[in-house]
């Protein structure tokens, strides 16, 4: 209870003091975003997860998104199942069919979701993802969300920056 790292003390990992470092830093913030870009191999998908567990052990996160490449959506899962307790669901477009019988939002119907950049991205699903509100939200593969300027013109963007940019808390 008095644990300023809760979330930590229930992970089955042994952090490294760097990936303890960043979570410290991330949630002392007043609003909790940041852009963990460190050297391949490092744990940034650690990090994400021990900050998305010590935001679940202080009750600030209930709906949590991850959108990562889809190759990705498994090793995901499965790590944060594994290393951390977490059981998130994929939501593909079966999955999509399925929670979204009857007119209903599929991303309203879970809390804990893990999708395709890819997926994701499309506009219909971009517009579901906004509506369902989200508390806390990971983009794997960050370098896919961007925004550059072609010489000269009008600033150019990939459908998941547009799609970061409609999660952004107003």
């Amino acid at each position: 209870r008095f644990d300023p790292l809760a979330g930590l003390t229930n992970a089955r990992i042994e952090p490294d003091p760097h990936q303890i470092s960043v979570v410290r830093t991330v949630i002392q913030k007043r609003q909790a975003r940041m852009i963990l870009a460190d050297e391949v191999g490092m744990g940034k998908t650690i990090e994400a997860a021990l900050i998305l567990k010590e935001l679940r052990a202080r009750e600030l996160v209930e709906r949590a998104l991850i959108v990562v490449p889809a190759s990705l959506r498994m090793q995901w899962q499965s790590e944060l199942v594994n290393k951390f307790n977490e059981q998130f669901e994929i939501i593909d477009g079966l999955a999509a069919r399925h929670l979204g019988r009857g007119g209903n939002n599929p991303f309203t119907r879970r809390n804990l979701v893990i999708c395709s950049l890819q997926f994701a991205s499309k506009d219909r699903r971009a517009e579901q993802i906004v509506e369902a509100e989200w508390d806390f939200v990971v983009f794997d593969e960050a370098h896919r969300v961007r925004r550059w300027l072609p010489s000269p013109g009008r600033p150019k963007t990939t459908k998941a920056y547009e799609l970061a940019e409609m999660l952004e808390p107003h």
